[in-house]
């Protein structure tokens, strides 16, 4: 660590601590959280193994989705934190004080950041639970960008339904790697209740699918869907990645005249 460093690192652990400190007040209103060393904030009795739960995923998708595996070999939160709590003291007195316990932790301040989130995210709530614990983490948080007002999917899915109302072939090209002519029409391809696979998998083997139901359109992120209700599976992923977002919200943007 040098000087230029020492204030981001510092800064990130404290913030950590005290979010570990906030959610224990949070669970446990006269709990007296003490200490500085942030496994034993972690293990404290009312952090449950359900809010337990929510960290470690923070955690394990931010490091598998994000940076594509665990940094300098910490394949949990708890081994993470231990590791952070070894060099405190070095990390507090840095600039004033030569090292004391000798062991330079290894860390990334974005990992740390992204527990924080985690933290400030469960003591917002009333109470624990995996019901939405999994939601806000990093591989969510794509999803719903994905999906969000002029993002890849939405927009690959206006222009779908544009050309289908206009029967315009986009730009000269097939759109979507399937002739306009033939299936946007009568042929029943895009009719009925159906489900269409559109991205993935990522690390844990989830995907991104529209369910067309009764006329309606649901955006899904789980696992690979076999069935959904009977209803026929169509693998789109090739479709959408040949997909020319710029110049489809372009498009959409000029009218689709």
């Amino acid at each position: 660590m040098n000087a230029q460093s020492w204030g981001y690192i510092f800064t990130g652990y404290r913030l950590l601590e005290c979010a570990l400190k906030f959610l224990i007040l949070v669970r446990k209103e006269n709990a007296n959280p003490h200490g500085h060393l942030l496994k034993n904030l972690y293990g404290n009795d009312a952090i449950n193994g359900e809010d337990r739960d929510v960290l470690e995923s923070y955690y394990v998708d931010y490091c598998r989705g994000k940076i594509g595996g665990f940094p300098f070999g910490f394949f949990s939160l708890e081994d993470f934190l231990d590791n952070l709590d070894k060099g405190y003291s070095d990390w507090a007195y840095f600039l004033i004080e030569n090292s004391k316990e000798g062991v330079s932790p290894r860390l990334s301040i974005d990992v740390l950041h992204e527990v924080i989130r985690g933290c400030l995210s469960l003591s917002g709530r009333s109470g624990p639970g995996k019901e939405f614990g999994g939601h806000p983490t990093y591989s969510w948080k794509l999803y719903r960008n994905r999906w969000a007002r002029e993002g890849l999917l939405r927009t690959w899915l206006m222009v779908r339904l544009e050309l289908r109302d206009h029967a315009f072939v986009f730009d000269g090209t097939d759109v979507e790697g399937i002739s306009v002519s033939g299936n946007y029409g009568d042929s029943g391809y895009h009719v009925g209740n159906r489900v269409e696979v559109l991205m993935g998998p990522d690390h844990a083997l989830r995907y991104d699918f529209a369910v067309y139901l009764n006329g309606e359109v649901f955006s899904e992120f789980d696992f690979y869907p076999r069935t959904v209700g009977g209803m026929p599976v169509r693998d789109l992923r090739k479709n959408v990645e040949s997909f020319d977002f710029k110049a489809g919200l372009a498009w959409l943007s000029e009218g689709s005249t």
